[in-house]
């Protein structure tokens, strides 16, 4: 498990200050605002820039680089599990401390080597992927920028970033509203897969870091396991889609299938969610008959595995997920296919019954206390935002017993700026 981080990887400091950034414009039906956004809401305008920044679906879905693993430098997931083998390899060399001194050293001279990001000045951060086919890190325009928009709407529930106090599970509950949030992005998506895509690239990378920390904090013991359990679902109804458009194989036009495949994978181990295998279902088979297949949802990576598998695609090694699929079962069974029975079959097609696990999602997850209003009870949303608050609501809450946001910000709100954190 990651170290404990405030609510987002890039909210650290309780003495930020908002920012007005660009005015977000969006028109036409893949990109018209959500109807889950308060009439005031940071949140609803940092979502409708992300839907302006792919009006063009050419530029949104063609592929970039990232320079090197992007989550939190020196407390990302792969250094974390090179810390826990050093650890390992000391106590077993105790006898022999001039060699341990020396991989220490070693150890250390490699990670100063390591060369820093200046978000594509010099290092090959947004650089086309295409002209550079070696290298493994690799997301569409939009699916880096949902990403990175992710971290807006943690930092929009962190009170720590208003230098408020409002209740412990806060953070923890806005982690857990931007995930919901993810779930309607993808329903939402419903007739563009690429879109999709976006959608769980953007939830990996999201995963993979510390922002959602805080959600493993929160007062119901099963939301953070069941919420993990449902992206891992997602993903694998969008293989089952892409596997309806024969978008599955080693040549895929869905260029990163392998990266993000394997950071699925990698990340069900890094969450440990391995203790609740015998939780099981029965999922109908896609061969016309009442036949059913046994499915255990928190092995979703086996399943995960056994698609790259049947389609021979390559999982990304860089993403250290060798390690992880030692202890996988490969012996898992997938649905069948749907049938290409009309031009709409692929978005009907539910062999792994998505459709139902949302439904018991919704209604065991979705009603929470929002610290200042009472039960929530839908899910995602901006209850959470705290610039979706009267300004009543936030000097109650505020250290100093003065609102965060000043007049300026919140017109700026209002008139559909975004904010950022300095």
């Amino acid at each position: 498990m990651p170290p404990k981080r405030s609510a987002s990887d890039t909210s650290s400091s309780s003495s930020k200050k908002v920012k007005t950034g660009r005015k977000a414009k969006s028109g036409g039906l893949r990109t018209m605002k959500s109807e889950r956004w308060s009439r005031v809401s940071a949140s609803g305008n940092a979502d409708a820039a992300y839907k302006a920044s792919i009006e063009d679906p050419v530029k949104a879905y063609s592929y970039v680089c990232i320079c090197r693993v992007p989550w939190n430098g020196e407390h990302d997931r792969e250094d974390e599990d090179d810390e826990d083998e050093g650890d390992e390899e000391d106590e077993d060399d105790k006898e022999d401390e001039d060699d341990s001194s020396q991989a220490s050293s070693h150890k250390s001279a490699k990670k100063k080597s390591k060369p820093s990001c200046d978000g594509g000045e010099t290092c090959l951060c947004d650089k086309p992927a295409a002209e550079h086919p070696d290298h493994p890190w690799i997301l569409t325009n939009a699916g880096k920028t949902k990403w990175l928009t992710q971290h807006t709407f943690l930092d929009l529930r962190c009170p720590d970033a208003f230098n408020m106090y409002t209740y412990n599970d806060h953070a923890g509950y806005g982690a857990l509203e931007v995930v919901q949030n993810l779930f309607i992005d993808f329903v939402e998506a419903f007739f563009d897969w690429q879109e999709q895509w976006a959608v769980c690239e953007a939830t990996a990378m999201l995963y993979m870091g510390n922002g959602l920390w805080p959600l493993h904090g929160v007062d119901s013991a099963d939301a953070p396991h069941d919420t993990l359990v449902l992206v891992g679902r997602q993903f694998l109804a969008m293989l089952a889609r892409l596997e309806h458009l024969n978008l599955l194989g080693p040549d895929s036009e869905v260029e990163n299938l392998g990266l993000i495949m394997a950071l699925y994978i990698k990340l069900a181990a890094a969450e440990d969610i391995y203790d609740y295998h015998d939780d099981t279902e029965e999922i109908k088979k896609n061969n016309g008959t009442d036949e059913t297949f046994t499915f255990v949802p928190s092995e979703f990576p086996s399943y995960i595995l056994a698609y790259a598998k049947k389609y021979n695609i390559k999982l990304v090694e860089a993403t250290g997920v060798e390690k992880v699929i030692e202890i996988l079962d490969e012996e898992v069974e997938l649905p069948e296919p749907s049938p290409n029975e009309h031009p709409l079959s692929d978005l009907l097609c539910d062999p792994w019954d998505l459709s139902d696990a949302s439904k018991e999602y919704v209604e065991n997850h979705a009603t929470y206390y929002d610290g200042h209003r009472g039960l929530k009870t839908y899910l995602g949303g901006d209850a959470l935002d705290i610039t979706t608050w009267t300004s009543a609501e936030r000097k109650k809450a505020s250290f100093d017993g003065k609102d965060p946001l000043s007049k300026e910000d919140i017109d700026s709100i209002k008139k559909g700026m975004v904010l950022g954190f300095a």
